[in-house]
């Protein structure tokens, strides 16, 4: 019976959802810019049936937003704004992997260029993951 239990468990921790609420470290690349990657955090909270979106990034930007997470997709969508350049509000569309990190493809508004990121949840204890 104890095996039945420890396989059980298991099972469920293999279909356990990744929480996307959290601290995450992030790093990127946009077509605009060639060569150069960005560093910064982003935080994610839930609000009702919503995600707030902080971010701040080694360039001097920051941005707030507001997301939608499918669960059953492991997908996160967000609009986000720099609140002090309006002319920086775009979109993120980010895959959630299990392993708290994520990947995403993003564009500001009105732009034709798509930058991509990846972000790694931060270890509660000892700052990184």
């Amino acid at each position: 019976m104890k095996n039945y239990l420890i396989i059980a468990a298991f099972m469920l921790s293999l279909n356990a959802d990744a929480s996307i609420e959290g601290t995450f470290n992030c790093s990127g690349t946009d077509k605009e810019h060639p060569g150069v990657i960005y560093k910064g955090i982003m935080t994610i909270k839930k609000t009702g049936q919503t995600y707030s979106v902080k971010s701040s990034y080694s360039d001097n930007v920051s941005s707030i937003g507001t997301g939608i997470y499918n669960k059953a997709k492991h997908h996160f969508v967000f609009v986000f704004v720099n609140p002090k350049n309006i002319q920086e509000t775009g979109i993120a569309s980010m895959e959630v992997s299990k392993n708290d990190t994520m990947t995403s493809d993003w564009a500001y508004l009105n732009q034709t260029v798509i930058g991509q990121s990846s972000c790694s949840k931060k270890n509660q204890t000892t700052g990184y993951k």
